[in-house]
């Protein structure tokens, strides 16, 4: 990365990404709790999976409104990014849009949480932590690729949405296919 970027460039590529980790703090802890409620109705019968799909629907509208929040601290926060971090005008002009469009980004990150914590709360942390791990080495070659095609800053925002929606893909494929153990049927071809 220091390769395709200048000492200005690089320093704001790290901004971006410490935006992000800010953002992704505005869980509240919910993202956790989640994860409890699940595991707490495993089981199979018709309570359980009542309690799962009101779990459920919950949190997609708690996360939904989490990542609304989110976006919106961005789209506060971005304006001002260049007279806080006293950037050059070329870096300037395009870091409140590449701000704008992260914080869209990680709102949208918040529904995958919550789909990801099913899987957590059902011990299958290695099903979904291997894909994401992939979807991350992933990621971060396509930043590179990106990089040295001259695509810039912008690299890492395209980066990020290929993460944060190839993650999700993922999630509601895994979820599709391995929807047994939700309800706590163990199918030996599910695992």
């Amino acid at each position: 990365m220091v390769r395709y970027l200048d000492k200005e460039e690089y320093g704001l590529s790290i901004l971006f990404f410490q935006v992000i980790g800010y953002l992704a703090l505005f869980d509240f802890g919910f993202g956790p709790a989640v994860i409890q409620q699940f595991a707490l109705h495993r089981g199979d019968d018709e309570h359980n999976q009542l309690m799962v799909n009101r779990i459920m629907s919950t949190g997609v509208y708690a996360f939904l409104g989490l990542g609304l929040l989110v976006s919106l601290v961005g789209f506060f926060f971005a304006p001002f990014v260049p007279d806080v971090y006293h950037l050059r005008a070329d870096l300037a002009e395009v870091a409140v849009p590449i701000v704008f469009t992260l914080s869209v980004v990680m709102g949208a990150q918040f529904l995958q949480r919550g789909l990801g914590g099913i899987f957590y709360a059902h011990h299958r942390q290695t099903l979904i932590g291997t894909t994401s791990f992939i979807v991350n080495i992933s990621g971060t070659i396509l930043s590179i690729v990106l990089l040295s095609q001259g695509i810039g800053l912008w690299s890492f925002v395209y980066s990020n949405i290929f993460q944060v929606f190839t993650t999700l893909l993922v999630q509601v494929i895994l979820l599709r296919r391995y929807s047994g153990f939700m309800n706590g049927v163990h199918d030996s071809r599910n695992g």
